[in-house]
């Protein structure tokens, strides 16, 4: 394995763990941290790190910020990606394990796929297309009436809307052009300070500031945590590997950060594995893999018709 290769894995497990750990620290925080309050305080200081960052960065290149550009660009996907995205996984997670939770969120490529055909045209294969009903087949048995450890359905419909949300930014950001003299750090940097705007008016009109009690230091080391391993070290390693490891191999993110999450959360959290998350699991995991290895052939394909 030549040292590049190694480069790239070490990163891509990095991810692996630290972005599936983020569930269980959300949970920690969550037991004296109301959710809104606790996605602001950890998007306002990520955001400004990254922003400093970015900003840094722009100005040793000799390059001239568009402020104004910067800032406008940045107020949707802040929305879509923190306020929505973000925000309902802390939300869901009152209701929700930190396992269960991954699961549903793994469920983003579905959307991605979704949407893409719906707003966009892209034909569908048919494994994605299939994989689309057995991941959504795997969310109905999720949060279904039917059987055993029933899981809590307003959960699973919170996460589902955030998810959506995010795929929505997601695909809006790959047709939007960034701003002249934006760097990628900090726009992200500005859409993460928006972020943290708008839980701060979801935590004003749900009442948690009145509400909110002194946080733990529990609390604290878990918020510290989502700023510096799940935000500055996940964020940045995974900007690097977009630009130094083929996408479909960066995209099994989304079906290695369910696994360590449900693991973590039985082992330190001792949350209970039963038949209908693990089936559930089994189906939406099978179905991230599918749409992601489709587009990997695709994407082969397509470069072998272009040479």
């Amino acid at each position: 394995m030549t040292a590049r290769r190694s480069r790239v894995w070490a990163a891509l497990i990095t991810v692996y763990v630290v972005w599936g750990s983020t569930y269980l620290a959300i949970r920690i925080s969550l037991r004296t941290v109301p959710p809104f309050l606790l996605g602001a305080s950890r998007f306002a200081v990520a955001g400004a790190i990254v922003g400093a960052i970015g900003l840094a960065l722009t100005r040793r290149a000799g390059e001239r910020v568009a402020w104004r550009e910067t800032w406008r660009g940045a107020v949707l996907p802040g929305f879509l990606f923190f306020a929505m995205g973000n925000g309902s996984i802390a939300w869901a997670q009152q209701r929700l394990d930190s396992g269960v939770t991954s699961l549903v969120v793994c469920a983003l490529p579905l959307w991605l796929a979704l949407f893409d055909r719906l707003l966009y045209g892209r034909r569908l294969t048919r494994v994605t297309g299939f994989g689309i009903v057995l991941g959504f087949a795997g969310a109905a048995v999720l949060a279904g009436p039917v059987g055993g450890g029933r899981v809590d359905a307003l959960g699973v419909l919170g996460v589902s809307a955030g998810s959506l949300c995010w795929a929505i930014g997601s695909l809006r950001s790959r047709q939007a052009a960034v701003a002249a003299g934006t760097s990628p750090l900090l726009a992200s940097g500005v859409q993460m300070i928006w972020g943290a705007l708008f839980l701060c008016g979801f935590a004003a009109a749900d009442g948690e500031p009145w509400q909110a009690g002194a946080p733990s230091w529990d609390a604290v080391g878990g918020i510290a945590y989502l700023v510096v391993v799940g935000t500055l070290v996940g964020f940045m390693l995974y900007v690097w590997l977009l630009r130094s490891a083929p996408t479909p191999l960066v995209s099994t993110y989304a079906f290695a950060n369910p696994v360590v999450a449900v693991l973590l959360g039985a082992v330190i959290e001792h949350e209970p594995l039963g038949l209908r998350t693990l089936a559930a699991g089994g189906l939406m995991l099978t179905a991230v893999a599918l749409i992601v290895l489709a587009q990997a052939r695709e994407s082969r394909t397509a470069a072998t018709l272009a040479t």
